[in-house]
């Protein structure tokens, strides 16, 4: 009697293959980071990542709306630090180093024996760089924006401790295009 259920329970079973799932569900890619950073100069390469993606913050002195980028390189060993004040009630618009007169971009590799190669711009920096900001939209409330960033930076090599000047490659200055 247990064989016959045995054998009854077997036959009710349907033959049909599994279900697969349904291609449109499953994504080809990860999906795509909000920012990228190209560097062109003495260091060559392109990045995304959502952390490339600039933060507005207030100016901690006035009652300014800083923007923020962080750029972590994965050719550089030191993250390039980009602030641009964009005064007291900030729109969507161009904005560059002519009009700016509160601007900074600053990054430090360090070398073997104290040596450095310094990538430098700003207002107070000398030699200055540029930079022109196009922002297509901001919005205050969440910190947010959207557009393109182009900064022109100095590259300044720091001399080791034993007098030798640091090796940072054969131009003088490094290209940042962030689109955010």
């Amino acid at each position: 009697m247990k064989h016959a259920i045995l054998i009854a329970l077997a036959a009710c079973g349907d033959n049909a293959q599994p279900a697969t799932p349904d291609a449109a569900r499953i994504p080809d890619s990860a999906p795509t980071a909000a920012c990228s950073a190209t560097l062109t100069g003495n260091v060559a390469e392109i990045t995304s990542s959502d952390a490339l993606c600039p933060k507005l913050l207030p100016a901690a002195t006035m009652n300014d709306t800083l923007i923020r980028f962080v750029v972590a390189s994965h050719v550089m060993a030191a993250n390039i630090g980009i602030t641009i004040d964009l005064g007291t009630q900030p729109t969507a618009g161009a904005y560059s180093s002519e009009t700016t007169q509160i601007w900074s971009a600053l990054a430090i590799e360090t070398a073997p024996v104290n040596g450095a190669c310094i990538f430098t711009a700003g207002a107070s920096s000398v030699p200055a760089g540029s930079f022109e900001l196009g922002l297509d939209s901001l919005d205050l409330g969440a910190g947010t924006a959207h557009g393109q960033l182009a900064l022109l930076m100095f590259v300044l090599p720091r001399t080791t401790e034993q007098g030798m000047q640091t090796d940072c490659g054969a131009g003088t200055t490094e290209l940042v295009v962030i689109t955010f």
